[in-house]
């Protein structure tokens, strides 16, 4: 993955992570979910970053828990209506994800 699309999504996990902190949280399922699906994507970046920090070649497909863009999609749709803000992020995040090859 190149190191600017990388940098971008950083940049929205970054907007994502400040939307959370405004929102009440509403159903403890979708919050555990939500929180889950962000660690293993922030572990997942820091992996990637690792790579091609160390001038190593990026695989063509990073090794990203696939679990982790059905459990964005699910919190998106879920925040559809009540946060449509929050959800708009998470389906950036999805979208650039998608973008990636993931």
């Amino acid at each position: 993955m190149p190191q600017e699309k990388l940098e971008k999504l950083r940049r929205t996990v970054a907007e994502l992570n400040a939307e959370l902190k405004s929102v009440e949280p509403t159903d403890p399922e979708i919050q555990a979910l939500l929180q889950s699906a962000m660690a293993d994507l922030a572990a997942a970046m820091e992996k990637q970053s690792g790579v091609l920090q160390a001038g190593k070649a990026a695989p063509a497909a990073p090794n990203w828990n696939p679990s982790i863009v059905g459990r964005l999609k699910q919190a998106a749709e879920h925040y559809e209506y009540t946060h449509p803000n929050l959800s708009g992020i998470l389906g950036s995040i999805v979208d650039a994800l998608a973008q990636m090859g993931i």
